[in-house]
């Protein structure tokens, strides 16, 4: 089933997948920063391919954590490629990261090992994943955007314990297949992040559907009059990064014409988001939910939810 362009479906899809990148990594995060987080799941990703390309393989751990022998090692320059942050800001961070027990750095590259994954901490963060996955699924199904949608089989079967882990590593991919359109667009992870987060904030009120705002050769986007402005302080509440230094990057893309300041706060216009190119992005995102959902579908999450709404139901 083909997204359709420039529909208000494909765009409440894009709120609710701003929702879903920004809630993912809240969950993740323990007590990192957003950008270390970013960091810290694409290691974690990298180590993984091998898994992730095998379906087999993805088959028997979407339970439990793959041994550090299916590992594959990566570079910090390779991550630094991959991520688009500055190879010094990779070394540094990852350095951090290997300080703070998160991961290792040996001869061939940076890995997060399987111990550090088997930790009851590490254990809630797969939970609350998984739960976030659940409720984005639902907030999609309100808005009909699986309407037709055929689900690939799977060999999960009620009674077998939830793929948790499997889960997650498809929702870790989507994040990062959307970070990356973020970077490319605004030239930076952070400041993609903080241009997400403040969309988030002054459309918070709106609800999820956007075909009230639907334009005859556009995407249905809520125009600036119904935002409402935010200052940084909340931003960089929300993201965990320092007060001072989202206040600087707002003040600079405000130079740059990008974020308009409102009174005390500020907005992202819906000229600077056709200037992001954000009608791109809103198809992207709709492949990429789409994506997500049917490797979700594979591993048997959604099977797993409906069997859990059942016996809610019957209880």
């Amino acid at each position: 089933m083909e997204p359709a362009r420039h529909t208000g479906l494909s765009s409440a899809a894009m709120v609710v997948g701003k929702d879903l990148l920004l809630d993912l990594i809240e969950a993740t995060r323990g007590d990192l920063d957003a950008v270390d987080t970013l960091i810290w799941v694409s290691i974690v990703q990298a180590n993984l391919g091998p898994v992730m390309a095998r379906s087999d393989l993805e088959s028997a751990y979407a339970v439990q954590p793959p041994p550090d022998e299916l590992r594959r090692p990566i570079s910090v320059a390779a991550l630094a490629g991959a991520t688009g942050l500055p190879f010094e800001t990779v070394r540094r961070r990852v350095a951090r990261l290997r300080d703070r027990g998160r991961c290792e750095i040996g001869p061939d590259g940076v890995i997060v090992p399987q111990r550090s994954l088997e930790t009851p901490a590490h254990a809630a963060v797969i939970m609350d994943n998984y739960r976030v996955l659940q409720r984005t699924f639902r907030r999609l199904e309100v808005l009909g955007f699986f309407d037709g949608q055929a689900w690939p089989a799977t060999a999960w079967r009620p009674g077998d314990p939830p793929p948790l882990r499997a889960s997650v590593r498809h929702s870790a991919d989507y994040c990062l297949r959307i970070v990356d359109q973020l970077r490319v667009r605004t030239g930076d992870v952070l400041n993609g992040l903080i241009l997400f987060q403040l969309v988030r904030e002054t459309t918070a009120a709106l609800g999820d559907s956007r075909d009230r705002f639907q334009q005859p050769n556009g995407p249905a986007l809520a125009p600036d009059a119904v935002k409402t402005p935010v200052g940084a302080s909340l931003i960089a509440e929300r993201l965990r990064v320092d007060r001072e230094t989202v206040r600087r990057r707002l003040v600079s893309l405000t130079a740059e014409g990008l974020v308009a300041r409102r009174g005390a706060g500020y907005i992202l216009p819906v000229e600077s988001m056709m200037r992001l190119k954000t009608d791109e992005l809103i198809e992207v995102n709709d492949a990429n939910l789409r994506r997500l959902y049917r490797g979700l579908a594979k591993v048997g999450a959604i099977e797993a939810w409906r069997a859990e709404a059942e016996s809610a139901a019957a209880a």
